[in-house]
């Protein structure tokens, strides 16, 4: 058993190390193409929060492999939130934005938002990473209701500010269903709500599938962080 665990932790850590290289890449690209204005996507901030949780956690397993203890707590809540919003970056592609983007038939959308540029590395490789290791290598936590409302801080906070900059004309968009004035008021609620919604679904989603596939390990010894 504790062979397994220790052969996990080092998958994690190489799992890790992966999503730090092709983060670095994706936002190297992503930077060349808008500059500063990356920050505006809640895809780009999504997959930064998921680069800084990878350094956060490698730095951690090394530690408690040196040391002999465990990961702290809020490490695993770090890893939880941001896999909760690089998940809801993928769904919202799949779901909403390749169907939107599909001009040349239904596969140009997903072509275009899965395989283009920095896309490639921000809406497909890095989720899907990052959702395997969360859910199969991060080890159980007994986590509390908080985390999943820790875990939809982040899309709450960028939703009321983009909608709110849109509003005083600052930005548009930068997707089609934020841009306020370009449809009608309960289409924009409406949209607020199934974002928030949505966060939350796959905020728990996330988390059963963690306590459903993954093992016991570190995290458990640095629960006192």
């Amino acid at each position: 058993m504790g062979d397994s665990i220790h052969g996990e932790d080092r998958l994690a850590s190489l799992v890790d190390v992966a999503i730090i290289v092709f983060e670095s890449i994706g936002l190297v690209i992503s930077y060349g193409e808008h500059g500063l204005g990356l920050l505006e996507f809640y895809t780009e901030l999504s997959n930064i929060l998921l680069l800084v949780s990878c350094i956060v956690s490698l730095v951690s397993r090394l530690i408690a492999r040196r040391r002999g203890g465990g990961i702290p707590h809020a490490v695993w809540v770090l890893r939880f939130v941001a896999t909760a919003c690089v998940t809801l970056t993928f769904v919202t592609v799949v779901a909403v934005l390749a169907p939107m983007m599909s001009r040349d038939g239904i596969m140009s959308g997903y072509v275009a938002m899965l395989l283009m540029g920095s896309m490639l590395y921000m809406h497909l490789i890095c989720p899907l990473l990052a959702i395997f290791s969360f859910v199969r290598l991060e080890p159980r936590d007994d986590a509390r209701g908080h985390e999943t409302l820790v875990a939809i801080a982040p899309t709450v906070v960028y939703a009321i500010v983009t909608v709110t900059l849109n509003l005083l004309r600052v930005i548009e968009g930068p997707y089609p269903f934020l841009r306020v004035y370009e449809q009608p008021v309960w289409a924009s609620v409406l949209w607020l709500v199934v974002m928030v919604a949505a966060a939350w679904g796959i905020a728990v989603l996330v988390r059963r599938l963690n306590d459903r596939f993954s093992k016991d390990g570190l995290v458990s010894a640095g629960r006192g962080d």
